[in-house]
């Protein structure tokens, strides 16, 4: 083996940003959420929208790895927006956040196909851990 091809299969091959499209009606959530995520190794914000409708047309514009959906706002909910995106071909994971992450909103999430719920008070707990899970390195 010569010294260039050592050096070359020995080093770690990096894993690719993991591209995230941000989606809620409430422009300071939005914008915190963003800069969080922006902190984080390995993520990528490609996009943001404020609404269920915004975010199809984002989908199909910027092809996210992952959607990271408010449940509840204005022109397109959340779950609705899910379906959708879920129903596309090589469909992106999608993460729903809310105010309240109930039992009956649970069951809503999972009956939506969305991949994962988070409490948005516990997302900068949760996200970072659920990412890992989610787009192992």
């Amino acid at each position: 083996m010569t010294p260039s091809t050592a050096s070359s299969s020995s080093a770690p091959v990096a894993s690719p940003p993991v591209g995230v499209l941000v989606v809620d009606d409430h422009a300071e959530y939005l914008a915190s959420v963003t800069a969080f995520l922006a902190r984080l190794p390995r993520v990528r914000v490609v996009g943001t929208a404020v609404n269920g409708h915004e975010a199809l047309q984002q989908v199909r514009k910027l092809a996210p790895d992952l959607v990271l959906l408010d449940l509840t706002m204005p022109v397109m909910d959340g779950l609705t927006a899910a379906r959708l995106i879920k129903g596309r071909p090589h469909a992106p994971v999608v993460v729903i956040v809310t105010v309240e992450a109930t039992l009956a909103c649970s069951l809503a999430v999972a009956a939506s196909g969305a991949d994962a719920l988070v409490a948005k008070a516990e997302a900068s707990d949760q996200l970072p851990a659920l990412l890992q899970k989610l787009f192992p390195a």
